[in-house]
């Protein structure tokens, strides 16, 4: 696991940021106060494996803390006009 500290720029709050193999979080439970998941989800091999990130996100939650979890949302009728003007 590395660690990289914020920059000391005003507002960093000090900030630290980890970088770990994904789907292996070493960190015991309740240890973050909130959460940002940036398109994590969408790379994950299969519903199971989504699920297992989930739940490992809330176990290393504090309890009632924030978790902002972004997904893009690609409806079949996009990836058809997509693949259509790909073709032409």
């Amino acid at each position: 696991m590395r660690v990289a500290a914020a920059s000391r720029r005003e507002g960093a709050c000090g900030a630290r940021f980890l970088r770990v193999a994904p789907q292996r979080f070493p960190l015991p439970d309740a240890t973050f106060a909130a959460a940002l998941a940036f398109k994590v989800n969408g790379y994950l091999p299969g519903r199971e494996a989504r699920r297992q990130y989930l739940r490992d996100v809330g176990r290393l939650l504090m309890p009632r803390a924030p978790l902002l979890l972004t997904q893009y949302v690609v409806t079949t009728e996009i990836i058809r006009a997509y693949r259509h003007e790909a073709e032409h």
